[in-house]
């Protein structure tokens, strides 16, 4: 007799669906953190229009946070579609790791960064390292020389 899938047997290509509002690296908390960072900067990092809109949304969907809603993954879409706040959201979400302890000593490194809007300049000594904001424009993310 040839075999056949019983009933309650569910399809091999059948997937659990995760959450859309679950990010795999980041918890709600920290994505809600990664916004409330980002939006005072929006009027230096957007046109005002755009910076606008993009703040009237931001604070819809962090009170609807704050009030349990699920709403993370809508808050990084928002964010990531402005290319401009790209470079900020990796800045931002650096912060949440740190190297993993090793016997390895660090790897040196002569990266030096400058602020676009002065001669502002600032050497990291070592790889994975942030560099300290310029003082003129502590807003603005630096350039890699």
């Amino acid at each position: 007799m040839p075999w056949k899938p019983s009933p309650t047997r569910t399809k091999p290509n059948s997937r659990i669906k995760r959450s859309q509002s679950t990010h795999p690296m980041f918890t709600p908390e920290r994505i809600r953190q990664i916004a409330q960072a980002i939006q005072p900067q929006l009027p230096e990092l957007l046109p005002a229009d755009i910076a606008a809109d993009l703040d009237f949304q931001l604070t819809a969907l962090l009170k609807q946070a704050n009030a349990g809603q699920p709403v993370e993954q809508q808050i990084l879409d928002l964010l990531y579609r402005q290319e401009a706040l790209r470079s900020q959201l990796q800045l931002e979400t650096a912060k949440q790791f740190n190297p993993i302890p090793s016997n390895s000593a660090p790897i040196p490194t002569t990266t030096t960064f400058r602020c676009p809007h002065c001669d502002y300049t600032d050497t990291v000594p070592q790889v994975g390292m942030i560099p300290e904001p310029c003082s003129d424009h502590p807003n603005v993310p630096l350039i890699a020389a």
